[in-house]
């Protein structure tokens, strides 16, 4: 087992589309990140989504939605090598 940490960065550009955070999920499961912070959300204030695979930490504006946020993406399992 490797004791090294897999971190990236991604401008997603929104994740308020349906389907969209499953996409990633999907497009994440091809790469060996076990952290990822990810930009432009698009998500209003702070919150933790929590999946079988992954969570994601994120923050955006108070007031309003569409705009701005960033966040990170956490495998569940680093180990494994799948996100969703």
């Amino acid at each position: 087992m490797s004791n090294k940490l897999h971190m990236g960065t991604w401008n997603i550009k929104t994740l308020l589309k349906p389907g969209k955070m499953q996409k990633l999920a999907e497009e994440l499961a091809k790469t060996q990140l076990e952290i990822v912070a990810i930009q432009e959300t698009r998500w209003p204030r702070t919150g933790h989504i929590k999946k079988k695979d992954f969570s994601i930490y994120y923050s955006g504006t108070r007031d309003q939605i569409g705009q701005a946020g960033n966040g990170f993406i956490l495998r569940e399992n680093p180990g494994e090598r799948h996100w969703v």
